[in-house]
């Protein structure tokens, strides 16, 4: 007897529940496939983190950054993956700060110190937007040196202030993204970075009397707050600021004679700062600042005249006529400092008066801060991703 072979009409069947069969499974199978590649990339992540904490045992405790990107010549011993690309900066206490990891189908980008990454935090690169893509080259190298020209520009553009900071009756204000040209002055193990203006402000800052003197630190610090930018900055403080009492809240010390004493000579050890009797405190700027720049000089934008600018520190001192006399050693023009009276005691009057200088601001860098591109010139000014 003959066998039945099966006939074209029911293989065409045949091969058309098959591809149905097929188009339904596919979806499940590359999802499974994906997810097989993203896992294995987590590891390779995870494998880059004990990697780097173990090379910054080996190098001693020493702040790095270990890639793999052309140029570099500090990499991590690791196998495998060609494909990978990597970006680790570990601080002095052995925290990952910042972490950048990339094969091209998937990614990692991490600030802070992390243990163990888990696979849903891994971003797949086919899904994001093209502002959103890793790409280490040799500019993500690049790291602010002491004297660096940075350009920042704040995003406030106005900030009022009014007799409640200065103790000066007309409302004052300043823009704060007009400063946008930074220097490099100091820079934390951890990664943080210390930036002056390199221009004072356009505007001036006036305080007058008692009040004025009593609150002069607590103000300037509330006016360099205005310089800082979310995600950018992480502090602020007013030039000669570290440590002073913002206000002086007891005004016992106030008064003719205070501490008992009628000249500078017999007061020299009696003054208490925290009362009002002044500091040295600023002179820690003056060298930082002098150190890394060569001066304390500085000039508005756009000029070349020399422009003083507030110092936080007050002044205490009984003149030659035996009055006390309370201002501050605020202004800096070259390198001298000189006294401002504001309010002033003696047998006779009270002295009130008004004075006003320009303003000098330091803010503070996060350490995940990146350069985007620039030289670090005056002429060409590192650029930061305000991202």
């Amino acid at each position: 007897m003959k066998k039945k072979g099966f006939t074209l009409v029911e293989l065409l069947a045949v091969i058309a529940i098959l591809a149905i069969l097929v188009i339904i499974a596919l979806p499940a199978v590359l999802r499974m496939f994906n997810s097989a590649r993203k896992d294995s990339f987590t590891n390779e992540v995870n494998t880059v983190i004990r990697t780097a904490r173990q090379q910054y045992i080996l190098d001693k405790g020493e702040t790095a950054t270990y890639t793999n990107i052309e140029g570099s010549i500090n990499t991590l011993p690791l196998t495998g993956n060609s494909n990978l690309k990597y970006l680790v900066k570990v601080d002095n206490n052995g925290s990952i700060i910042k972490l950048q990891v990339t094969n091209g189908d998937f990614q990692y980008c991490h600030t802070g110190d992390v243990d163990i990454v888990e696979s849903g935090e891994v971003q797949v690169v086919s899904e994001l937007e093209a502002g959103d893509i890793l790409t280490l080259t040799s500019s993500s190298l690049l790291s602010f040196k002491l004297g660096d020209y940075v350009s920042y520009t704040p995003t406030s553009t106005n900030y009022s202030y009014g007799s409640d900071c200065t103790g000066y009756s007309p409302t004052q204000s300043i823009n704060p993204s007009a400063l946008d040209l930074w220097r490099v002055i100091k820079i934390y193990p951890a990664g943080s970075v210390e930036l002056i203006s390199e221009y004072v402000s356009s505007e001036e800052v006036y305080f007058n009397g008692k009040f004025g003197f009593r609150n002069f630190t607590k103000c300037l610090n509330e006016l360099a707050s205005q310089y800082e930018t979310d995600g950018i900055t992480s502090g602020s403080r007013s030039f000669g600021y570290n440590g002073q009492t913002e206000f002086i809240a007891d005004t016992s010390k106030m008064t003719t004679y205070p501490w008992g004493c009628s000249t500078n000579e017999e007061c020299e050890n009696a003054p208490v700062e925290s009362l009002g009797g002044g500091d040295s405190l600023y002179l820690l700027d003056v060298d930082l600042v002098t150190n890394v720049l060569g001066t304390i000089d500085a000039t508005q934008k756009g000029s070349s005249i020399l422009r003083g600018y507030w110092n936080s520190s007050r002044a205490f001192y009984i003149d030659t006529y035996g009055s006390l006399e309370m201002g501050w050693s605020g202004s800096s023009t070259g390198e001298n400092y000189g006294g401002n009276l504001l309010y002033g005691y003696n047998e006779d009057w009270i002295s009130k008066r008004s004075s006003g200088y320009h303003f000098r601001p330091i803010v503070t860098f996060n350490p995940n801060v990146e350069i985007t591109g620039g030289t670090g010139t005056q002429e060409n000014p590192y650029q930061i991703n305000y991202q």
